[in-house]
């Protein structure tokens, strides 16, 4: 095999990464040279986490604190989620680093703390280590805390995380708060950060507390006002972070207490801000609030509308007219454009939604071609360019793909 070869083999590890399941047979070969102690193990075992994630782990527990590109992958990279198991020599080699925690470095501590609060109660046994390391990690290890925690230990737990909150140190704080919130229910300490976060000149701590305003609905009713003053001037040349947290806004006035208004009116901003590609983010999460408005948001169908022709943003627009303003859709036409869509890489799944939205009556017989011919094809569909992701989210949207051909099957019509 190739990958043999030591001067080719850095070249095909990452082909592999992008294969992930479907390069499982180069999983023998991948152990062997992930057991050996060169440069080329790490970059072997993180190939082999992603082609084959079982025999991987024993060799990640081996060695851990000398296979940072191997625990990257079972972290799922830096967007993605754990794709290992709760492993007890896994679980021991985590708890053993954490409690060094002045040799942690880099990313170590986020990677232990994903594995953690993925693993959840399996874990409890790590509670007495990530304690130990909350100290010196508290961004990290908070939400692994509230994961872990068994019943049993809540109290102790609970007492740690409310000490956090209410702490001079800035860094930590809101996810002790979430964490408290999470574990025992109690709002008061994450309703104090949160008062203090919308205060903040920092429109990224604005539109995190509003978020999690959003989140807690009428139980933050006290926020109201601070949401309210949070809001950037809107005669100002408003940065992207600005209209980022006018929608975080938006959304926690609707969905504390449904303030319609004052939702629509700060909407209309980012909705507006189409052209620029780096602006997409934004208006799509612009569409996605409206689209929680539902009739309330129908002043806001003509800037919806003009979304339509843009293939990046034509699936989110669809959404959020299928709950504001639906006879304003044609549906065959507007199911043509959501294959268009789909066909260009632009936010295929958002692109599979918007189709259920839609109804079979939108389907013609040439969409049902197109859309089968996306589900069953051996081309690439989605393009992600996260390592180790192509193949597995290619998978995804093609599964996805055969569920809303069923779903939008018409009665009578045949499998």
């Amino acid at each position: 095999m190739v990958l043999r070869d030591p001067e080719i083999t850095e070249a095909v590890l990452p082909l592999l990464r992008l294969l992930g399941g479907h390069a499982a047979q180069a999983g023998p070969v991948l152990a062997e040279i992930a057991a050996r102690d060169d440069d080329r193990a790490d970059q072997a075992l993180a190939a082999l986490v992603d082609v084959d994630p079982e025999p991987a782990v024993p060799l990640l527990a081996r060695d851990l604190a000398r296979r940072p590109r191997a625990l990257d992958a079972a972290c799922g990279g830096p967007f993605g989620t754990p794709r290992v198991s709760c492993d007890a020599d896994l679980l021991a080699a985590v708890r053993a680093r954490l409690a060094e925690p002045g040799a942690l470095g880099g990313q170590e501590p986020y990677r232990y703390a994903a594995l953690l609060e993925s693993w959840g109660s399996r874990a409890s046994s790590a509670l007495p280590d990530v304690l130990a390391a909350l100290g010196k990690f508290p961004q990290q290890m908070t939400r692994a805390l509230a994961a872990v925690c068994a019943p049993e230990d809540r109290a102790e737990a609970g007492e740690a995380l409310r000490r956090e909150a209410r702490s001079e140190r800035r860094e930590g704080r809101l996810g002790a708060a979430r964490a408290l919130h999470q574990l025992t229910g109690d709002t008061e300490p994450l309703l104090t950060v949160l008062a203090e976060r919308l205060e903040d000149g920092d429109p990224h701590g604005r539109r995190e507390a509003a978020s999690l305003a959003a989140g807690l609905g009428p139980r933050a009713a006290v926020l109201l006002p601070a949401l309210s003053a949070a809001v950037s001037d809107p005669a100002a040349d408003r940065t992207t972070p600005e209209l980022d947290a006018d929608i975080a806004v938006a959304e926690a006035l609707w969905r504390i207490a449904g303030r319609a208004e004052e939702a629509v009116d700060l909407l209309r901003g980012p909705l507006s801000a189409a052209g620029p590609s780096w602006m997409r983010w934004t208006v799509s999460r612009a569409a996605r609030v409206a689209a929680q408005l539902g009739d309330a948001g129908r002043p806001l169908t003509e800037a919806l509308l003009r979304l339509l022709p843009e293939p990046v943003l034509t699936p989110v627009a669809l959404l959020a007219l299928c709950a504001v303003a639906p006879e304003t859709l044609d549906g065959p036409v507007t199911a043509g454009l959501l294959l268009d869509s789909v066909e260009q890489d632009a936010d295929p799944f958002t692109a599979l939604d918007a189709l259920i939205g839609l109804g079979p009556a939108a389907m013609t017989g040439g969409h049902r071609r197109r859309l089968t011919d996306l589900a069953e094809r051996d081309l690439r569909v989605t393009a992600s360019r996260v390592e180790g992701a192509t193949a597995s989210g290619d998978e995804r949207f093609q599964e996805r793909a055969r569920e809303v051909l069923r779903a939008l099957r018409r009665p009578g019509e045949g499998a």
